[in-house]
């Protein structure tokens, strides 16, 4: 797993991509316009708490509520991270945007 703490931002778009969603996709599913998604996925904007248990009620997404939430996994009880390859793509595409930025 990446070592460092991830930002929501990061978090969100890890969820979409481990479940091979676009963007449009993932609106949709998650419920909320996709302009918003690409600004919480930008880190243009914060989802509210409200919002982002929403998103993690939604049945593909529970999964991952407790990674989201604490940064811990129990795979015991079928609480996930995305996959250390979607991870630690999305983290080297957030430090990538950061430096160009």
């Amino acid at each position: 797993m990446v070592d460092r703490s991830m930002t929501v931002a990061e978090k969100i778009m890890s969820i979409r991509e481990e479940e091979m969603l676009n963007k449009r996709q993932a609106s949709e599913v998650m419920g909320i316009p996709y302009a918003t998604l690409l600004k919480y996925e930008s880190g243009k904007a914060m989802p509210s708490s409200d919002v982002l248990m929403r998103i993690l009620q939604v049945p593909q997404f529970t999964k991952y509520t407790l990674w989201v939430m604490t940064n811990s996994t129990a795979p015991e009880s079928g609480q996930v991270a995305p996959s250390d390859y979607v991870l630690k793509k999305v983290t080297k595409e957030a430090t990538n945007e950061k430096k160009s930025g």
